[in-house]
């Protein structure tokens, strides 16, 4: 008699990547919607909560020969996630609102299945097991699951190859900044604070500038309208355009001036949890290009953004 541990699926890879940009690209939506399920479909994420207890949904659809009706949802979530190292998630099919269904091609397949990720670090590349177990599984859904063993070593085979491939676009390296501190404030607090007008102008720069709030709009497709003046009547009309919005966990916009900017630049912040009333503040700011990067280097661009965390750090302290 089958059942769920002497079923279990694993899966071996290594990716030519460090471990660091392996457990990224496998946790944001801006990178899972360009490679995760069939290489034959392409995906779109209908909501993605990237902590222990959020869901990833998403739409998966042919990318040839499509026609109404032809696509499938499907649903993580999230159990464990320990960074850099670990994922640990419940998948399955669902509907269009993210209730979790059986679909008519595999009516005996399981209704959810355990996966956990791991991944290390080998002389820069990245070690990944994945095994997947099914949940609460009949004998009759657990021998589905064995049987389509050699299916989903090609169908997952697949979808890592074009992930390979990825990883080669999506490693910034050479053209982003990232700065962390740990606050010692909630992330509730710490988000607040860059979504609010209230608070944001009060910290917003390097130490002797100052922002003031023209618009603020926090939600996709929203932007938030600033003066930024500075030392020796340096101005700028400034402007940030929201991608993202996830509270408390995520923000994503392109930050850049009104107008072409050629030295605009996307940035990626998470805010989590650091301990009792701590946060571990990453900010991720990527250019265009190597080019646009030392650009601003030039004009002090780590050292105002180290300034500006620290503005928001003594900002929190006197709350």
């Amino acid at each position: 008699m089958a059942n769920a541990n002497d079923v279990a699926f694993i899966i071996h890879r290594e990716f030519k990547a460090p471990r660091e940009l392996v457990f990224r690209t496998m946790m944001e939506a801006q990178h899972l919607k360009h490679w995760w399920g069939p290489k034959e479909c392409t995906i779109t994420v209908q909501r993605h909560e990237p902590r222990p207890g959020g869901i990833f949904h998403y739409c998966m659809t042919p990318r040839t020969g499509a026609v109404p009706g032809a696509e499938m949802w499907g649903r993580f979530d999230y159990h464990e996630i320990t960074k850099p190292s670990r994922i640990v998630f419940v998948n399955g099919f669902a509907d269009a609102q993210g209730t979790r269904i059986r679909i008519p091609m595999l009516p005996v397949w399981p209704l959810e299945v355990l996966n956990t990720i791991t991944l290390e670090e080998r002389d820069g590349c990245t070690q990944m097991t994945l095994q997947a177990v099914p949940v609460n599984a009949s004998e009759a859904e657990c021998a589905a699951f064995l049987a389509m063993h050699e299916s989903m070593a090609q169908g997952y085979g697949g979808m890592f190859d074009l992930y390979q491939g990825y990883l080669v676009e999506a490693d910034t390296s050479d053209r982003e900044i990232v700065l962390e501190r740990v606050l010692r404030a909630p992330r509730e607090l710490v988000f607040e604070a860059f979504t609010d007008a209230k608070h944001i102008g009060q910290w917003w720069g390097p130490n002797g500038w100052t922002a003031t709030t023209k618009s603020m709009d926090v939600r996709p497709g929203g932007s938030w309208r600033f003066d930024f003046d500075g030392p020796n009547g340096m101005h700028c009309a400034d402007r940030i355009d929201y991608i993202e919005v996830q509270k408390p966990d995520r923000l994503v916009y392109r930050h850049g001036g009104d107008g072409d900017n050629q030295l605009a630049f996307h940035v990626t912040i998470t805010f989590e949890e650091a301990g009792p009333g701590q946060t571990l503040l990453t900010m991720r700011s990527v250019f265009a290009d190597p080019g646009a990067l030392a650009e601003v280097k030039k004009y002090g661009a780590v050292e105002g953004g180290q300034q500006t965390i620290s503005r928001l750090e003594a900002y929190l302290a006197s709350r």
